[in-house]
């Protein structure tokens, strides 16, 4: 009886477009998309340091009919440098309405750059990008970075572009030993602050020029 009130309840569930902007930063960012048992839905998996514990929290607020838990918190021990950190982490409800990002962001498996990224991703799902993913380049450099290791040359290159384009933003692939990243300008250090300071959260403020 349960299961069948759960199944209608997931009926009654629709992605608003806030959440779908949120969705894409996450995706381009450390978020994942699990398709369980070659089903025809997806479930998104949230996961982050306890440092940005808060930034978690906004996240599970902004999904938090999708997601049946509460946060949860667990022990991940790092094998690279031996030290064991805790991470606050939710999963939401394998749905028909995350398989269309599960098929565009891993069509084989492995998470890609969408082709028509520039046509998805909003102000809103940028500054959620950065605040997975961006970081300053040092205390002296108005220079910010925005880490893309897990992505190809070319798709680090889709994405200066479309910063360039999209948000006029001086953005450039910089090549790094285990990657590449994005390094945008410091002459766009105001532009990218007056892009993002609506929606960064507090926590993350400190990664703003």
């Amino acid at each position: 009886m349960r299961s069948r009130i759960l199944e209608n309840y997931k009926k009654t569930l629709k992605l608003t477009a806030r959440q779908q902007d949120i969705l894409v930063g996450l995706m381009l960012g450390d978020g994942h998309l699990e398709q369980p048992y070659i089903t025809p839905r997806a479930r998104l998996k949230v996961e982050q340091r306890e440092s940005v514990k808060e930034y978690v929290e906004w996240l599970y607020d902004n999904f938090q009919e999708w997601v049946r838990q509460s946060i949860r918190t667990r022990v991940k021990s790092l094998k690279s440098t031996g030290k064991s950190y805790r991470y606050y982490e939710f999963t939401t409800y394998a749905h028909p309405e995350f398989l269309p990002y599960r098929q565009l962001f891993y069509p084989g498996g492995k998470k890609v750059v969408p082709k028509n990224i520039e046509h998805m991703l909003t102000p809103l799902g940028l500054a959620v990008w950065f605040m997975d993913d961006g970081s300053i380049k040092s205390h002296e450099c108005r220079g910010r970075i925005i880490n893309t290791h897990s992505f190809t040359q070319n798709e680090v290159e889709q994405l200066c572009s479309v910063l360039g384009s999209k948000f006029q933003l001086q953005a450039w692939p910089r090549q790094q030993s285990d990657g590449v990243q994005i390094y945008i300008s410091a002459k766009s250090a105001d532009r990218l602050k007056e892009i993002l300071t609506p929606y960064v959260l507090p926590v993350m403020r400190y990664k703003l020029p």
